[in-house]
């Protein structure tokens, strides 16, 4: 088995602005099995970004399939 994937962050702030690809990345795996797979993005957020409600989406593209499919989920940043 292999996988070949691309993954990309994109950050919706409070306001509705998006920052798109603030994190990308790739993964290629070769196993004789493949039960899960574990993907990790880190950044950084700064003095520009205020506090609120961000929206957090990890987009994934299998590059053998040409499928893609993303995750999202609301964080609030405090002071």
């Amino acid at each position: 088995f292999s996988a070949s994937l691309d993954f990309s962050v994109d950050l919706v702030s409070p306001k509705g602005e998006t920052s798109e690809n603030i994190f990308s990345d790739s993964k290629e795996i070769k196993e004789k099995e493949i039960n899960y797979l574990q993907l990790e993005g880190q950044f950084e957020l700064d003095t520009t970004n205020v506090e609120g409600k961000y929206k957090i989406i990890f987009n994934i593209k299998d590059n053998n399939s040409n499928k893609s499919t993303f995750a999202e989920i609301e964080v609030d940043l405090e002071e």
